[in-house]
């Protein structure tokens, strides 16, 4: 009978204690990923509007030297530890990136995708199409 009695105290407590466990759902944002390469006109005005968007140039640091988008990150893809600065970065914030021309910032977008970056433009034309206003 005692054994019986304990059975029940016990099962008691764990109905208690189970009862009180408050279970909140966690809420996190949905990020709809995007990876859209992008013309001067939507360069332009993603610059101008998005304050949100990182700008991320992908050139050597001589290129940068000769002129680069107000504001942007600097990280040159030819840097061996281009990889792993870029895997650093923040991936839930969305990123322009550019280099000279549109072909070096295609190949640091597919790389943002494989290490699971959400929202990237890649700006074709890049820093050339920028300063000469094509």
């Amino acid at each position: 009978m005692r054994f019986f009695l304990s059975g029940i105290f016990l099962m008691m407590c764990l109905s208690v204690f189970s009862q009180n466990k408050e279970t909140t759902p966690v809420k996190t944002k949905q990020i709809e990923p995007f990876f859209i390469t992008i013309d001067m006109a939507k360069a332009k005005d993603i610059v101008a509007n998005k304050k949100d968007v990182v700008l991320l140039d992908v050139r050597t640091p001589e290129e940068i030297a000769q002129g680069k988008i107000d504001k942007a990150v600097e990280l040159d893809i030819k840097d061996p530890a281009f990889r792993d600065k870029l895997n650093a970065l923040d991936k839930t914030k969305q990123y322009m990136v550019y280099c000279y021309a549109g072909g070096r910032s295609a190949t640091a977008m597919k790389t943002m995708k494989e290490l699971g970056f959400k929202q990237v433009y890649n700006f074709d034309g890049g820093y050339k199409a920028w300063s000469s206003g094509q």
